[in-house]
């Protein structure tokens, strides 16, 4: 039996804090969650949803647990993944969460009593392959091979990394609503075909972050989501301790978060678009012996 654990530092911290100021330093967070089942790869991926509620992957589940009240909602969805596959991710955005599981991402809705608690999670759209998400494919309408994952969600896009075997390498599908039911609108893929493009992604209600390389070294690409175009390049090799693989999240105010598991190193980038520049605000670097998930998710605030 194995057991992963996820941390949540206090939101009322400094920025890049690793504790609670107010908690033992022998403690890494102020709170845990734990599964209710025997299982692995538990915190492989950690989304935040409304009202202090959580959603957290495993290796072929993902639970939904209030932070607040662990009786209050507690329960999971099971995605019957194939041996072999990877662990569930979760992403999410207001009251949206979606899960990557079985070379697909589910897109659900939650509803909230007056109360705050969680009255129901439900499925809202299925996005594979192809370039209809209603529609079974044919030939000739597919963006990618397969699903590799992650996703970013946001109120009218969803953006997914996936594989195209012929030419072995990543890209990003991109699925909008802005004028009726969710429709393919465009491919993106890296100019020099590195297969780490799209390794890490975050929408905020403006922005696409893509994690990829360039001359082997870490950026960050910044796209417009109203043309698609590219806009910023956040080169991250500047910072000595950190390394690949990435997990970024941009937030409404056009802070770049990045985390580097391997080197156990965060950075916060305030990133100003219109003279396309960027500042570091903090870095921090984890103490050794602790280790970081790779996943990141945060309350803008």
């Amino acid at each position: 039996m194995k057991f992963d654990i996820i941390g949540f530092v206090n939101p009322e911290g400094p920025c890049c804090s690793s504790f609670p100021l107010d908690a033992p330093k022998s403690q890494p967070a102020d709170s845990h969650l734990k599964p209710i089942l025997p299982l692995t790869n538990f915190g492989y991926s950690v989304a935040r949803l409304a009202n202090g509620y959580h959603a957290v992957g495993s290796q072929d589940k993902a639970f939904v647990f209030s932070h607040k009240s662990m009786t209050a909602y507690s329960k999971y969805i099971s995605f019957n993944s194939k041996s072999g596959n990877p662990p569930v991710q979760v992403f999410s955005w207001e009251n949206q969460v979606a899960f990557v599981a079985n070379g697909a991402v589910e897109l659900y809705r939650s509803s909230f009593r007056a109360n705050g608690e969680l009255k129901d999670l439900l499925i809202d759209q299925r996005f594979g392959i192809c370039k209809s998400p209603l529609v079974s494919c044919t030939p000739g309408s597919t963006w990618a091979d397969n699903i590799i994952g992650p996703a970013a969600i946001n109120k009218e896009f969803v953006a997914i990394t996936g594989q195209q075997n012929a030419t072995n390498v990543t890209v990003v599908g991109i699925f909008d609503k802005r004028h009726g039911p969710w429709k393919f609108l465009s491919t993106l893929q890296s100019t020099n075909k590195n297969s780490l493009f799209g390794h890490s992604l975050s929408l905020n209600s403006r922005l696409l972050a893509v994690s990829s390389t360039l001359n082997n070294k870490p950026v960050v690409i910044m796209y417009s989501l109203d043309k698609l175009e590219v806009l910023l390049t956040v080169k991250l090799s500047v910072f000595s301790n950190i390394s690949l693989p990435l997990s970024i999240f941009v937030t409404e105010e056009n802070v770049l978060l990045c985390t580097s598991r391997n080197s156990r190193t965060a950075v916060a980038i305030q990133l100003n678009i219109s003279e396309k520049s960027y500042k570091t605000l903090c870095t921090y670097t984890a103490a050794i012996g602790l280790v970081m998930s790779g996943s990141i998710d945060i309350s803008s605030r």
